[in-house]
């Protein structure tokens, strides 16, 4: 019988699964899985060896070079639904004037309660 994962039963599965991984071929990847646990939003990060790590932000690739600074400068626990798209559009505009590539396009995803939605 299948159930649902919560977000951390989620993180070991997948942090197992790319330790494994790691021991048969080249194999590297870095990924944020979000998910809710006892109801709350959760977020974690693991990297290419299965190192698995709760945060509460992040950014990974050449991004987080960038937006790193203002994730840690406006982020704070008791954040609104605005106060946070503010500053996903700080970082958005911060990639848009630094990076090198000229990426217009974003996806916008919101984990909560309620489940996952995409937002403009």
């Amino acid at each position: 019988m299948l159930r649902s994962l919560v977000g951390s039963e989620m993180c070991i599965r997948d942090r197992y699964t790319m330790a494994q991984n790691l021991r048969k071929s080249p194999y590297q990847v870095n990924c944020m899985i979000a998910g809710i646990d006892n109801g709350e939003p959760s977020l974690y990060w693991a990297d290419y060896l299965g190192t698995l790590q709760k945060v509460t932000k992040g950014a990974h690739g050449y991004a987080a070079m960038f937006v790193g600074g203002i994730l840690d400068n406006f982020w704070r626990e008791d954040l609104s639904f605005e106060e946070a798209r503010k500053i996903v559009d700080y970082c958005i505009n911060e990639l848009n004037v630094r990076f090198l590539l000229n990426q217009r396009s974003f996806v916008i995803k919101v984990v909560d309660k309620n489940g996952i939605r995409v937002i403009s």
